[in-house]
């Protein structure tokens, strides 16, 4: 989505070159450091990379700094991942003061999965602080890289996105993690996006910073991104820029699709609206998903943002509009089988990698 300004699933049979490649093209150096497991260069993402390697930057940012250092003068795309603050936990400034039970300053899928998926109300504490202390940790180290580059006078000629692609639930609805359900814990994300000052002058956006109430996107950033940088679309995409909305103009509200196919056994797609979140899931049968056996969710995000009263049953009005236009926007996704996973494409050390994450076994 990031890459492509295009859903991952419900495509509507678009396709666009990746944003690295669009940059390369037009003469950028493009490089991606990035924490590896599901965004191995294997799994498809180095295309249109000059330099597409798994380092763990955020622990060493004297590396990356002396990476930046060698590339000035020249017109620089680079795309920097991690895996923090995803578990395992480590970080326990915020914990150290509550009662563990039988943790001990981390936890992770291993952990939870070896309990039962059962911890105690102080255990529930304990690991939304080892969470918290992770946030601060990244929060801490993105401070460091920018004050750094601020420092060198180059903030001053660069764009910085900072984003993430979900984020996490605590049991707000009976379970940990993410990848489990389309509710708000997991599909909200931060959004920040810095502009320099000259070019803020150029694209008549006032100085100083906007905070945009409107519901936006990720795969709003893919055009958002090449339009401030004069960079004309190649293809349509389903996302749209927000150079306007960073201008105080105003955009049309649009709904947002959320897909989730982390489940074995069922598919799941969510309408996110500025007031309504409607989600429609299927048993996967035989790989594809069996429109028999549908169930739906209405929630009313304004006075329900816990998403805890489906009022599906009551509001058939708005069910059958909503599912109207989530099966336009899925029409072929509902169709298509699922991909196999060849787990011999993997060797020891991604595997292991991906392990640690939770992406296999438990």
């Amino acid at each position: 989505a990031l890459f492509t300004g295009l859903y991952p699933v419900s495509r509507s049979g678009l396709t666009s070159r990746p944003l690295a490649e669009i940059l390369w093209r037009h003469g950028y150096r493009t490089e991606a450091w990035t924490g590896g497991g599901v965004m191995d260069f294997r799994m498809g993402f180095g295309r249109g990379f000059d330099n597409y390697r798994v380092h763990d930057w955020i622990r060493e940012l004297d590396q990356l700094a002396a990476d930046l250092e060698q590339s000035r003068g020249r017109r620089r795309f680079l795309f920097l991942h991690t895996y923090e603050p995803h578990d395992p936990y480590i970080h326990t400034e915020f914990a150290e003061a509550l009662p563990g039970g039988r943790l001990d300053g981390y936890f992770d899928k291993g952990i939870w999965s070896g309990f039962g998926k059962r911890l105690t109300a102080d255990e529930k504490r304990y690991v939304e602080a080892l969470y918290d202390g992770d946030i601060a940790y990244t929060d801490r180290q993105l401070e460091a890289l920018f004050d750094r580059l601020e420092k060198s006078g180059r903030l001053d000629r660069t764009i910085v996105v900072v984003t993430s692609d979900h984020g996490e639930q605590f049991w707000e609805h009976g379970s940990w993690r993410h990848g489990q359900n389309l509710y708000d814990y997991q599909l909200l994300v931060p959004l920040i996006v810095h502009l320099p000052d000259k070019l803020k002058q150029q694209l008549d956006i006032p100085l100083g910073s906007r905070v945009i109430e409107q519901q936006v996107r990720l795969i709003d950033l893919y055009p958002t991104l090449l339009e401030i940088l004069g960079i004309a679309l190649e293809k349509e995409v389903q996302g749209r820029s927000l150079l306007p909305l960073m201008r105080g103009e105003s955009l049309p509200e649009v709904e947002a699709l959320a897909e989730d196919l982390n489940i074995e056994n069922r598919d799941s797609k969510a309408l996110r609206f500025r007031d309504y979140k409607f989600i429609r899931s299927r048993a996967v049968v035989a790989g594809l998903p069996d429109p028999q056996s549908e169930t739906d969710e209405l929630y009313a995000l304004r006075a329900d943002p816990a998403e805890h009263s489906n009022l599906a049953a009551s509001r058939l009005d708005l069910v059958t509009s909503f599912a109207g236009k989530l099966e336009t926007l899925s029409e072929h996704a509902w169709e298509e089988k699922r991909p196999g996973f060849d787990k011999q494409e993997l060797d020891s050390d991604l595997e292991n990698k991906l392990r640690a994450l939770g992406y296999l076994g438990n």
